[in-house]
């Protein structure tokens, strides 16, 4: 027979170890933390007027594929291109998830230039009230016709570079951790399509097309089309 004391003793240690394997389980399970790298463009931001509420994300996509389409992804070339063009972003994900941060939160980007969205008008300034996040990617061949890759140079790029067509399983990952991170600390950011939208809606796609027709929203959460109001 079992004394009381014991058969206490060795219940507490039962739900100890069935707690302990139980919160290995979920750290087993959950993401890897975010890797940034800090890539930093003060000189292609500006200071966020005071009382400007943060509420919307801004999709894009961005390479150097029609300057160099076999290291269309490099990150020096790409903040090149940026500083050139006196554009920036928040962020930018590497196809392998790592993060480069460019602008701080607390500045504004200039990412999404001019614009209106269709569902709120009043919205006359995007940049303001919005995190900039570019993805490297290559988009399809409608998107890529904007900025000057042809027909042939896409069918090229795309036989020698499978993989770089579109956005890749670790950005998506990646994706999902920041734009939580970034609500977190905006929360007037809902998990919508009306707050998180993509360059090519603001913008217009005769003037951007990104994030482009092969983002898939639903591996954020949402659809490419808005429902409700």
């Amino acid at each position: 027979m079992i004394r009381p004391a014991l058969r206490k003793s060795f219940s507490i240690l039962l739900t100890g170890l069935l707690l302990g394997a139980s919160v290995l389980a979920v750290a087993q399970n959950a993401p890897a933390p975010l890797h940034f790298v800090d890539h930093l463009m003060p000189e292609q931001s500006s200071a966020r007027s005071p009382g400007v509420v943060v509420d919307h994300i801004v999709l894009h996509f961005c390479s150097a594929v029609t300057i160099n389409p076999d290291h269309p992804y490099d990150i020096d070339r790409q903040v090149e291109i940026f500083q050139h063009g006196k554009a920036s972003a928040n962020y930018l994900i590497a196809r392998d998830g790592t993060i480069y941060r460019l602008v701080p939160e607390n500045r504004v980007a200039w990412h999404a230039g001019t614009g209106q969205l269709p569902w709120d008008p009043s919205i006359k300034s995007m940049n303001q009230k919005a995190i900039g996040i570019e993805m490297f990617a290559v988009g399809s061949p409608t998107d890529m016709k904007l900025f000057g890759m042809n027909a042939g140079q896409y069918g090229a790029f795309k036989a020698r570079h499978p993989d770089w067509i579109g956005f890749s399983d670790a950005q998506y990952v990646a994706l999902n951790q920041l734009i939580d991170e970034i609500r977190a600390r905006h929360p007037a950011i809902a998990h919508d399509r009306f707050h998180i939208i993509g360059h090519e809606e603001w913008a217009g796609r005769a003037r951007r097309t990104d994030p482009g027709e092969l983002f898939d929203w639903t591996k954020i959460g949402l659809t490419r089309a808005r429902t409700g109001n």
